[in-house]
């Protein structure tokens, strides 16, 4: 028999959020709605089954990729009308992963490729349909080989921290400095880490990475400390599978007392993005943290994924300005606009305000008028390893001087 045995792996988007917003019971309700719509989407002799939570998959022996393709988004579409309870109108798109076979391969494989294919149709930016192809299993296999270097990389010493100076703008100190990890591949040579963080996070190897970071960032203050450096803070960055592994915010205080110090000494960074598809975890361990006494900033603040509400939910410390509004905040009044409501929300609610990637002496200059508190970038000084953050520290107050 010819054709092929398709299979599509169908995850909600954000449905979490129904959960939480509007309970369990109106989430149950969607559910059923979603499973009734793809049904009647899809061919009569298609198999649709839920695996659990907000996941679906169909399957079914067709023509063609091409057909399965085509049926995958008579799915996707058959969710664009919002669905109705209880007097609300609530909107839910999905992002599906197809996966084809001619041959006899194993189905848990088939379904495992169907599944990679809508973690891809996300990340493209959700609503999608993505088919799983050898270029897709190529990244895979690159993914897998990254992956084992890098549980080699975290215990032979392979990995080391550069720090970016982050001036005062009252005071014209580099009074704090951001950990950014670089990655000393023994045949790459220095690996950023965009060669490398997408794996980590996908195979968990982000939360010791995280944990890592963390416990040299407080090594390091300390030694600082005593060698005649002192820096107030050091700001760490940290991902959504850190924040929802147990135990953080005990393991951060535990770095801090290995060291001597004030929990305040370190600094916590994360997205919007972290907040938002993390909420109901979020809202617990960054209350820990923030009782803790470790300041929390939310970075690359405004690119698309705000909720002025978690702004009042959250113990937020700073707001850190995307560098897209940062690179052109001195090209005129339209570019200004975001930035200086930046600063004047994060004032208003008592937030530190952070401009970061700041080259050029005309965006520094734009960003002292609005009221910016701190500023860090090339202008001043790159990320540098801890033995010539002293004198990057000296260079990039000397930049700020002369403003």
């Amino acid at each position: 028999m010819g054709g092929v045995t398709a299979v599509m792996f169908v995850d909600l988007d954000h449905f979490k959020r129904v959960n939480d917003s509007l309970g369990h019971a109106i989430g149950d309700h969607v559910l059923v709605e979603v499973a009734s719509r793809i049904r009647a989407a899809v061919p009569a002799e298609a198999v649709v089954a839920r695996l659990g939570g907000d996941e679906f998959l169909i399957c079914a022996h067709l023509p063609s990729e091409e057909a399965a393709m085509l049926i995958a988004e008579q799915a996707r579409k058959a969710l664009d009308e919002p669905i109705r309870k209880a007097g609300r109108s609530i909107n839910i798109s999905c992002s599906i992963g197809v996966a084809c076979t001619s041959s006899s391969r194993e189905p848990e494989e088939l379904i495992r490729n169907a599944d990679r294919a809508s973690y891809e149709a996300k990340g493209n930016g959700r609503s999608r349909v993505s088919l799983f192809d050898e270029a897709m299993r190529d990244r895979i296999n690159d993914d897998m080989h990254i992956e084992s270097e890098f549980k080699a990389a975290l215990v032979e010493d392979q990995l080391e921290i550069h720090y970016q100076p982050v001036i005062d703008t009252r005071t014209g100190r580099a009074s704090e400095a951001e950990a950014l990890v670089r990655w000393r591949h023994p045949q790459r040579g220095l690996l950023y880490p965009d060669s490398f963080i997408d794996v980590a996070e996908e195979s968990g190897l982000v939360v010791p990475l995280g944990d890592w970071v963390a416990a040299e960032a407080a090594r390091q203050i300390s030694e600082w400390d005593s060698t005649g450096t002192p820096i107030d803070r050091i700001w760490i960055n940290m991902s959504a599978a850190e924040l929802a592994h147990p135990g953080y915010g005990e393991r951060m205080s535990n770095y801090a007392a290995e060291n001597g110090l004030e929990a305040s000494r370190i600094g916590v960074e994360l997205t919007e993005r972290v907040l938002l598809d993390e909420a109901l975890e979020a809202g617990g361990e960054l209350a820990d943290l923030a009782r803790r006494g470790f300041p929390i900033a939310i970075d690359d603040f405004g690119v698309g994924f705000s909720s002025l509400r978690y702004l009042q939910v959250h113990p937020v410390h700073t707001l850190k300005i995307d560098r897209a509004f940062v690179s052109t905040v001195d090209l005129g009044p339209r570019e200004t606009a975001i930035p200086n409501a930046v600063v004047r929300l994060g004032h208003g609610l008592g937030f530190r305000v952070t401009a970061e990637c700041v080259e050029t002496r005309s965006q520094a200059a734009r960003l002292l008028e609005l009221g910016c508190d701190h500023l860090s970038g090339f202008l001043f000084a790159p990320p540098t390893p801890p033995g010539d953050f002293a004198q990057a520290a000296r260079e990039a107050e000397s930049v700020f001087a002369k403003l």
